[in-house]
């Protein structure tokens, strides 16, 4: 009998889409889950030309991706002939026999209750609870809290707010006598003086600080308090401190780690996922997920403690590509989606996360990776010890700040301003397909890639191959005569100039003249990427003799493509500075 044949991806949302409505529809299917049966992945390839997922057959006949199945659907809803799409199916295809081709054939040994629960006893076991911190009371007695249920009582304590301090604004603070007043009314001290001792705990368990890092905790107005939590909002791990004496993670569970993460990614996107209109997810709702998201935050803090410089090039290189995956779209649920160019390169650049006690921005972290060794933004305090005032003075760098400066130079935010009309400094990577590596979570299909070390070269190959069957990404217009790409090869265009592509010479006379070589290369480049149909159009643009040049231009990337409809946050740069300068 005929089958509907679905190939999916574990936590791919728009596979998920696609069940639904199928379900929906009461029409029966065959999935073909390429996580659970990688080695399927050659036979989606030699039938489609595609790496990504979900990719849907009705017999033999291929249908494409997520929206395109979802437009054939809602044909068949309005479809007059038939009194159902139930019907339409049994006469289009379960009537014909199963498909012979056999890279359509099924695994022997499918089973999808095995699927859905083989997320790894090893990683289920995976610790990724806070540390503890015992606070010692004036009666006698000690309260023990994880870190993050610590944090969480103590922001709905303390009388949060924004205060003032000689034309700067500061976030998320407290003075020090309004914060013992709300400890004492909480842990219902009888003087002061006890209050006050319960916020020096505090401090020396670095849950809360001087917004400056220069005074301990006082009874004061003049001083201003904040949180960890809330210190260094544009350092994503940074919910607490990680000790060297509480863990050390080797290079097994730095990759153990990393797939816990992912799991734990792709059940928040399930969660948040709205099948509605067409599908897609609630960014909004994801800090509504409480209990997930935390458990997320408390397991990106562990990323302090991998000490990955004895990885090797390929090991780091795979595990650094997704470890910058899961940070990124972690920072979208926590930080917002950046619409624009401009504001799409300050997130790349300003947000932070910490690596091994060092502070990398997407833009570093990608170059450390890709060059094989360890060069972090700047050391940090990324231990849980308590801290010195008097040290922080002389070693500032201790905890970086995101303030203003006098010049109006020197300051990251007033570079950010800048940032349009240059590409991202990044040093060469030792491969140009780490870009598609890292920006493949923005097709419309697909879930988030896993990188090992064992499959690098062949994983690089089908992220770059995935991300130029996008049209999002890559669009041969031969009417126009123009190859319209993603942002991405403008970013990081001085990367795809290094092709030696024996195309060149044809190449550069099918060009405009305004064209330049680093145009000629990335041309060469996307002709040995691309596959059919587009393949074909761009041959047939270089190759035909016409009069007509070869156009090549630039479009701005949707970050916003898989959020259902403005259901969420746009980023601001604001949201990652903790103070506010007036000047």
């Amino acid at each position: 009998m005929g089958r509907i044949t679905i190939f999916t991806a574990t936590h791919c949302l728009f596979s998920l889409q696609v069940k639904h409505e199928l379900t929906k529809r009461n029409l029966p299917f065959s999935e073909v889950n390429l996580t659970e049966y990688p080695e399927k992945r050659s036979d989606v390839f030699m039938l489609t030309r595609r790496m990504t997922t979900p990719q849907v057959f009705f017999n033999t006949r291929y249908i494409g991706g997520c929206d395109a199945t979802l437009q054939l659907l809602d044909e068949w809803d309005h479809d007059t002939r038939h009194a159902s799409p139930l019907k339409k199916y049994k006469s289009q295809i379960a009537r014909f026999p199963d498909p012979s081709n056999p890279h359509l054939a099924l695994p022997e040994s499918q089973s999808m209750e095995e699927t859905s629960s083989s997320e790894s006893s090893s990683l289920a076991a995976l610790p990724l609870d806070s540390p503890s911190v015992t606070l010692e009371l004036p009666d006698g007695t000690a309260r023990t809290y994880t870190v993050s249920d610590l944090i969480e009582e103590l922001s709905e304590v303390l009388p949060l707010g924004t205060l003032s301090y000689h034309l700067t604004s500061y976030k998320n603070s407290v003075t020090g006598t309004a914060a013992v007043a709300a400890l004492m009314k909480h842990f219902q001290t009888e003087t002061r003086e006890e209050a006050e001792d319960i916020g020096k705990q505090l401090g020396q368990h670095n849950i809360i600080h001087h917004v400056c890092f220069e005074h301990r905790f006082q009874d004061t107005k003049a001083y201003f308090y904040r949180l960890q939590a809330h210190q260094t909002p544009h350092i994503l791990n940074s919910l607490y401190l990680v000790s060297d004496e509480e863990m050390h993670w080797d290079n097994a569970r730095a990759e153990a780690l990393v797939e816990r993460l992912e799991v734990l990614v792709g059940r928040l996107e399930r969660e948040c996922y709205a099948l509605e209109d067409g599908g897609g997810i609630r960014y909004s709702e994801g800090i509504k997920q409480k209990s997930l998201f935390r458990e997320l935050e408390e397991g990106i803090c562990l990323f302090q403690a991998v000490e990955f410089d004895t990885m090797k090039p390929k090991e780091l290189l795979a595990w650094g590509l997704n470890v910058y995956n899961i940070m990124l779209k972690i920072a979208l649920f926590k930080r917002g989606i950046p619409k624009k160019e401009s504001t799409q390169q300050i997130f790349l650049r300003e947000i932070q996360f910490n690596v091994g006690g060092k502070l990398y921005s997407f833009i570093d972290w990608l170059s450390v990776i890709s060059a094989g060794k360890v060069g972090g933004d700047q050391p940090v305090s990324a231990r849980r010890k308590s801290v010195d005032p008097a040290t922080i003075k002389n070693n500032r760098k201790m905890f970086p700040k995101r303030t203003k400066s006098f010049d109006g130079g020197s300051s990251p935010l007033r570079r950010s301003s800048r940032m349009s009309t240059r590409s991202p400094d990044l040093a060469s990577p030792a491969d140009y397909r780490v870009y598609f590596a890292t920006h493949l979570i923005w097709a419309r299909s697909s879930a988030m890639p896993h990188f090992t070390a064992q499959n690098l070269d062949k994983e690089l190959t089908i992220a770059a191959l995935a991300f130029c069957a996008e049209d999002s990404n890559v669009k041969v217009d031969t009417a126009k005569g123009e190859l319209s790409v993603s942002n991405v090869f403008s970013w990081y265009r001085k990367d795809f100039c290094t092709s030696s592509s024996t195309f060149t010479s044809e190449i550069s006379d099918s060009l405009t003249a305004s064209a330049s070589s680093c145009d000629r290369d990335l041309t060469s480049i996307l002709f040995s990427l691309l596959e059919s149909p587009k393949k074909l159009q761009l041959q047939q643009l270089l190759y035909s003799g016409s009069k007509t040049k070869l156009k090549i231009s630039f479009h701005a990337d949707d970050w916003t493509i898989n959020a259902l409809g403005k259901d969420y946050v746009t980023f601001q740069a604001s949201s990652i500075d903790g103070n506010c300068s007036r000047i």
